[in-house]
């Protein structure tokens, strides 16, 4: 447990030292030194995944096993075949399955990094910081769970630079690829072009938000699986998720009303329209989502996507003080809560936290 609030400390401890020092007096070598010291978090956030012992990590001993398969026969049971083929060339060149774990991870990491440093102000590196590790499904789940997935989504996030700029051709030979690491890209390559071809207003937004909320009261998602995936039915993860409660439905939904009711002043051009759509919309598909585990698996890679989103809300909503202090809350709260669940419930998977050596 101590290794994730080190974490914690290290990253709230950046963002109030730095967040004090823009308001000071922002400049040429707060963006150089913010650079390095969000730089070195994120190299430290690669050995904490990288070097992990093998049993953290629900899915963690699966994909070693199935790499020792796939270095053994060249095959596995899994479908997609762009992840069995990155497994074959680690086994090829290195022969170890540390080596996976390192890919997997700096592959991640290093994903998330350019993301960020693409389209995030250095002025809030500390919030994206927050966002990418408070949020436990996101960089502690995809580098310690769901590793294939977590690669589908870092090689997607170099296609959003594309698909902003229309060069479809070149958005889709990325998100193909994508696909070939978990099959849920699939689902996510064609939302993204729908939020992008699109002239979002409040109205449709809101009205789509009624529809997802409509949509999860009459069970949609869990009757999609019923009818078209009897394999997901054999696991517990076809389950509602703790989040599927009205609580938390009304609390998405009134975020999504509150935010189109300012909608206008979330965005200063084209290119921060496209991102605080996207958050919006993602949002929307949350409400439907929450129904259960492998929809919300789905949400994940929205999320990810959705972290210049929640920046560039908070810059152009400096004056309006309890947004970017309720999204520090909300993630700080989402991270110390899973943190503290897995100590008590003394979930293996997570807590005690070891390194491999």
């Amino acid at each position: 447990m101590g290794v994730y609030i080190l974490m914690w400390l290290m990253i709230v401890s950046f963002f109030l030292l730095r967040d004090k020092k823009y308001s000071i007096s922002p400049n040429k070598s707060t963006e150089k030194h913010n650079n390095c010291i969000f730089t070195f978090i994120m190299c430290l956030l690669l050995f904490v995944s990288a070097f992990r012992a093998e049993h953290i990590g629900a899915d963690h001993i699966n994909y070693i096993t199935e790499f020792n398969v796939i270095k053994d026969f060249g095959d596995t049971y899994f479908e997609e075949k762009g992840y069995v083929l990155f497994n074959r060339i680690i086994a090829a060149i290195f022969n170890d399955s540390v080596f996976l774990m390192v890919s997997v991870s700096g592959l991640i990491i290093f994903s998330v990094t350019h993301y960020i440093k693409e389209n995030v102000n250095y002025e809030y590196y500390a919030l994206a910081l927050m966002v990418f590790v408070f949020q436990p499904y996101l960089y502690i789940q995809s580098t310690f769970n769901i590793l294939r997935q977590g690669c589908a989504t870092a090689i997607l996030l170099f296609s959003i630079h594309y698909l902003f700029n229309k060069k479809w051709v070149k958005y889709m030979v990325i998100g193909c690829i994508a696909c070939t690491f978990h099959l849920s890209m699939v689902f996510i390559i064609f939302f993204l072009i729908i939020v992008r071809k699109i002239n979002a207003t409040p109205q449709l937004i809101r009205f789509f938000a009624i529809g997802s909320l409509m949509m999860n009261f009459a069970k949609i998602g869990n009757l999609f699986f019923s009818l078209f995936s009897s394999h997901y039915q054999t696991f517990s993860s076809f389950d509602e998720t703790l989040f599927n409660n009205p609580i938390y439905l009304v609390a998405i939904l009134s975020v999504v009303f509150y935010f189109t009711s300012i909608y206008s002043k979330l965005y200063k051009n084209v290119y921060e329209k496209f991102f605080v759509d996207l958050f919006l919309m993602s949002l929307v598909f949350l409400i439907f989502a929450v129904q259960n585990d492998i929809l919300y698996r789905v949400y994940i890679v929205l999320a990810f996507c959705t972290i210049p989103s929640i920046t560039i809300i908070c810059k152009n909503l400096a004056e309006v003080a309890f947004v970017k202090r309720g999204f520090v809350i909300y993630y700080n709260f989402f991270y110390l809560g899973n943190i503290f669940f897995w100590y008590i419930n003394k979930i293996r998977g997570y807590v005690p936290y070891e390194f491999i050596f």
